[in-house]
């Protein structure tokens, strides 16, 4: 009863969800899960292939660049200019990106390293504060195996809290290797996926040539806005860090 009025359900299954969704997600619960199941999971995952050093003690941070677009108030042409992004500005911000890269340029590695700073992060300082990195070779045309995918990264979630419940309330921020805009079925599956939670953060990394124009911005989600940035290659004082460790 609320109000003086009876709560009336469909099936015993809506009730069942109605109920789910009213309790609120025990934020310290979550935290600790955080801290003690998926950054040590996130932390292998990073790890995967190197022997003697972690990737967090190599790990050079890269810098990025995106193409702002103004209109000259002079004679009201369209113009642009290249604004740098941080490695830190990019992890701490709340919006969605789309990063372009060349192959073999370390995206994967960079892809990684976000997550695992989001994973450490104080959930006060970042509302996405679940990461889950995935790789768009795995997908399939349709977006119930995305959901699949994203179960399968999150360990032993505590009890009462479900994937669903993650991504309906946008506590998450899903990474996605490998983008290839060419791929209509898997787009389209990636896609439907983002419209389907558009809550939760979004960072997609891509070697598809076109993207690298500023001139063309690729549809993600017509509701998603997204921020277009470029990695750029290291320059040599980084390189040089990066050798000496």
């Amino acid at each position: 009863m609320k109000d003086g009025a009876q709560v009336i359900f469909s099936s015993d299954a809506a009730r069942a969800a109605w109920t789910q969704r009213a309790k609120q997600i025990d934020r310290r619960a979550l935290d600790d899960w955080r801290n003690d199941h998926l950054t040590p999971s996130i932390l292998q995952e990073c790890n995967e292939g190197l022997s003697s050093q972690s990737l967090e003690e190599v790990f050079v941070h890269p810098e990025f660049e995106r193409d702002v677009i103004y209109v000259k108030e002079t004679d009201e042409r369209m113009g642009s200019r290249i604004e740098n992004v941080t490695f830190d500005q990019i992890v701490g911000d709340q919006a969605n990106y789309l990063i372009s890269a060349a192959k073999e340029s370390g995206k994967s590695t960079v892809l990684k390293q976000i997550a695992l700073k989001i994973a450490r992060s104080e959930n006060g300082k970042h509302s996405h504060s679940v990461p889950v990195l995935l790789n768009f070779g795995n997908f399939k045309a349709y977006r119930a195996q995305l959901e699949t995918l994203v179960r399968q990264k999150l360990p032993q979630l505590p009890q009462g809290l479900t994937v669903q419940r993650l991504l309906t309330d946008g506590l998450m921020t899903v990474l996605i290797d490998d983008v290839e805009f060419h791929s209509t079925d898997r787009k389209l599956a990636m896609v439907q996926f983002i419209a389907t939670y558009p809550k939760n953060r979004y960072i997609l990394a891509t070697s598809t040539t076109f993207v690298e124009s500023a001139a063309i911005q690729p549809e993600i989600s017509p509701d998603v806005p997204f921020i277009q940035a470029r990695l750029r290659g290291l320059r040599h004082r980084s390189l040089l860090a990066l050798i000496e460790n």
